[in-house]
């Protein structure tokens, strides 16, 4: 199976968020990874650091129209 595959970076504050849209918007799978190569060592218990800057990753069907994707992203973020 194809997909196609849409990048975008994030601030920490931003990330979570913006992986929550990227789902509502009909991503199939959203991945985090660390965009600037700034790694997490060993995090305080009871908390979920995030990179300074995220890599988002989504992946959609190929039917979706990744365009309006985007323009929904510039309005919103």
């Amino acid at each position: 199976m194809s997909w196609l595959c849409l990048v975008v970076d994030a601030s920490a504050a931003d990330a979570e968020a913006l992986g929550d849209f990227l789902t509502e918007a009909g991503a199939l799978a959203v991945t985090m990874l660390d965009a600037a190569d700034a790694p997490v060592f060993e995090p305080a218990p009871h908390t979920t650091p995030l990179w300074p800057t995220a890599r988002l990753e989504a992946l959609f069907g190929l039917e979706t129209d990744l365009g309006a994707v985007r323009g929904a992203l510039d309005r919103h973020f």
